[in-house]
């Protein structure tokens, strides 16, 4: 699946000290399970977030793409205004905020109620992956990303909500 990332490519390049050179080792050899339509946004993340190591970066989009696959619970019916969607943004927050001063990306969460009843594990890491989804579609890659999460409304019932297999 091609996604053309809103990020300026030339900015988030010299931003973070990458080559397009190196996109060309990330795709030649082709690595087995990755889409040969992923964009050099695309890898432009993945480079930036293995530290520009080509080896560790190939490594990391195979274990994704598999991951992906073998994950479809946490991968895949990602529309936002789908009910079970709906349902985890109206008992939960979840906010990109600005980038720090270091230009680390910012994600924020937190439970709106301590209801644990509202809470569903697989539905709440399915959002909170489109929210940092959100950050790398319009921040490009970063030096890396800060998580902030407020326990405040976190009780061990909530623990009775995850689903192992996942």
């Amino acid at each position: 699946m091609e996604h053309d990332l809103g990020f300026d490519l030339t900015e988030a390049l010299e931003r973070e000290g990458l080559s397009r050179e190196d996109f060309k080792a990330l795709r030649y050899p082709p690595i087995e399970g990755v889409p040969s339509t992923i964009t050099d946004k695309q890898l432009a993340c993945f480079l930036d977030a293995c530290d520009k190591n080509i080896d560790e970066t190939r490594k990391v989009l195979k274990i994704y793409y598999e991951a992906r696959k073998n994950g479809p619970e946490l991968f895949n019916n990602r529309d936002p205004l789908t009910a079970p969607i709906q349902q985890c943004l109206q008992n939960q927050d979840y906010f990109p905020l600005p980038t720090t001063p270091s230009g680390y990306s910012v994600v924020f969460h937190r439970l709106k109620n301590s209801r644990s009843s509202n809470y569903h594990f697989d539905e709440a890491i399915k959002t909170y992956f489109m929210t940092i989804d959100s950050c790398l579609y319009t921040q490009g890659p970063r030096p890396g990303i800060i998580f902030l999460f407020d326990m405040k409304n976190v009780g061990l019932m909530h623990l009775t909500r995850i689903n192992m297999s996942s």
